[in-house]
C-alpha cells in the first residue's frame, strides 16, 4: 500500500470518528433538550388519572357496606379510593379469612362517597383516598380566593371542627397544605379531618400554573424556586384572618417550597412546625430516577442530566442550589415530622434518611415499609393518623 493511499485512509477513519462523535453530540443534545422542556411543563390536568395495570379491579359483588373485588388490584395493602364508572368510594384493608386466602377475590369494607356500584364495574384505586369535591368530607369546608403575586388564586379553608386551648386565648393556629407538582389540592384531604379535630384551621392552596390558577409569566413549572412565593402570600391571607401559628404541610415538591418559605419568607417567625411528606430535598437524585423510569440507558443518564439542568436554568432561571436543601440542614430550626415510604420510586427515601441523619434534633424522620410515593396514608393511615396528632400535640397545640 503506497503512503499516500494510507494517508487517504487514515483520513477517512478520522472524518469517519468525527462524524460519529458529532452524531452521538447532537443525539445527547436533543435529548437533554426534550427532557428540559418535559421537565418544566406544567403537568396535565388529568381525572381520573390514567390507570395503572396494577390498580385496576373489578366489582363482582355488593354487599352491605362491603365491596368483593377482583384483579391486580384487588387485595392491595391498606385504604384507597376506588373510582368507578358512576362513582367513587373507599375501600378498607384487606382482611382475608383463612378460608378464602387461595382465592382471586377479597372482600373489602366500603364507604361509597359520590355515585353508585354496580356489578361488573370496571374499577381503578386511587391514592388520594377521596374525589375532588370537599363537600363528602362531612366537616365544613369553604371554597375560597387569595391574592398571589400573580392574581387571585383559588383554595379551600376547613375550620376547626373542636376548639383548642389556644383558640381560647385567641392564639389560633393554622395548617397550610401545599401538594406536590403532579396533583392537586385534594391530595391534603387524607389527613385534614385528623388535623381539624385537633383544633386546627386547615387551608389546602392551589399555585401557579395548576389548571384553576394563573399562569407563570413563562407558562412554565419552577419546581418550588419561585411557587414558594404563593405559598408565602397564603401565609399572609392566614395571619390576616387571625392566624398566630402556623403548621406548614408540604407533599413532594410542596416540601420544596415549604423549606424555601422557612428561609426566605418574612413570615417564617409564624411557623410554629411543618410536616413533610417525601420532600424534594434537592432535583438530581429525583431527576435521575425519572430518567430511569422513562427507559434511558443508565450510562446515558449521567451525559444528559448536567446538560438537561443547564438547559432549564437558561430557560426558566431555576437555580438547582438553591434548591438543594439537603445541603443546609441547618435550615431545619422548627420541629419537622418527615415521612418517607421505603418503596418510593419517585423521590429517593434516602434523601429523608440523610436529612434525619444531618438534623437530628429537630426532625423526626417516620418511615413507611411497603409506601410508595406520597402512599404512606394510604399503607397504614393508623399509624399515619397516630404520628401526625402525636406531632401536633407535642409541638404545635400543646
Amino acid at each position: 500500500m503506497t503512503s499516500s493511499r494510507r494517508r487517504r485512509l487514515a483520513r477517512a477513519g478520522t472524518y469517519g470518528l468525527s462524524g460519529t462523535a458529532a452524531l452521538v453530540a447532537a443525539g445527547l443534545g436533543g435529548a437533554s433538550w426534550y427532557y428540559a422542556n418535559r421537565l418544566v411543563e406544567p403537568p396535565a390536568d388529568l381525572w381520573p388519572p390514567a390507570p395503572k395495570r396494577e390498580d385496576r379491579c373489578k366489582v363482582l359483588e355488593l354487599g352491605d357496606g362491603t365491596l368483593t373485588l377482583t384483579g391486580p388490584g384487588a387485595s392491595r395493602p391498606g385504604r384507597w379510593g376506588l373510582i368507578g364508572p358512576n362513582g367513587y368510594a373507599q375501600v378498607g384493608p384487606v382482611e382475608v379469612s383463612e378460608d378464602h386466602r387461595e382465592t382471586d377475590w377479597v372482600v373489602r369494607d366500603t364507604k361509597i362517597l359520590q355515585g353508585m356500584f354496580a356489578r361488573d364495574d370496571a374499577a381503578v384505586l386511587d391514592g388520594y383516598a377521596w374525589p375532588r369535591d370537599p363537600s363528602v368530607m362531612g366537616q365544613p369546608a369553604h371554597d375560597l380566593t387569595f391574592d398571589t403575586p400573580l392574581g387571585p388564586t383559588p383554595a379551600w379553608w376547613f375550620p376547626a371542627t373542636r376548639p383548642s386551648r389556644r383558640h381560647a386565648v385567641g392564639n389560633a393556629t393554622w395548617a397550610i397544605f401545599v401538594h406536590g407538582r403532579s396533583a392537586r389540592r385534594h391530595e391534603a384531604f387524607r389527613i385534614i379531618p385528623t388535623i381539624t379535630r385537633l383544633g386546627v384551621d386547615c387551608l389546602t392552596i392551589a399555585y401557579r400554573n395548576d389548571p384553576d390558577a394563573p399562569r407563570s409569566p413563562d407558562g412554565r413549572s419552577h419546581l418550588g424556586d419561585t411557587e414558594w412565593e404563593d405559598l408565602d402570600t397564603a401565609m399572609a391571607w392566614a395571619i390576616d384572618r387571625g392566624a398566630r401559628r402556623l403548621l406548614l404541610v408540604g407533599f413532594s415538591m410542596g416540601g420544596a417550597m415549604v423549606v424555601n418559605a422557612l428561609r426566605l419568607s418574612e413570615h417564617a417567625d409564624r411557623v410554629a412546625a411543618t410536616i413533610l411528606e417525601a420532600p424534594v430535598l434537592a432535583w438530581g437524585p429525583v431527576l435521575r430516577w425519572a430518567a430511569r423510569d422513562r427507559g434511558l440507558p443508565a450510562p446515558v443518564i449521567p451525559l444528559i442530566l448536567p446538560t438537561t439542568m443547564a438547559l432549564t436554568r437558561a430557560r426558566t432561571g431555576i437555580d438547582w442550589e438553591r434548591l438543594r436543601h439537603i445541603d443546609r440542614p441547618e435550615s431545619f430550626t422548627r420541629p419537622t415530622l418527615l415521612i418517607h415510604g421505603d418503596a418510593d420510586e419517585t423521590v429517593p427515601v434516602e434523601l429523608a434518611r440523610t436529612l434525619a441523619k444531618l438534623a437530628p434534633d429537630t426532625v423526626e424522620f417516620e418511615e413507611f415499609a411497603g409506601a410508595g410515593h406520597i402512599r404512606n396514608w394510604n399503607a397504614d393511615s393508623v399509624r399515619y393518623e397516630a404520628t401526625v396528632r402525636r406531632f401536633i400535640g407535642t409541638h404545635v397545640v400543646r
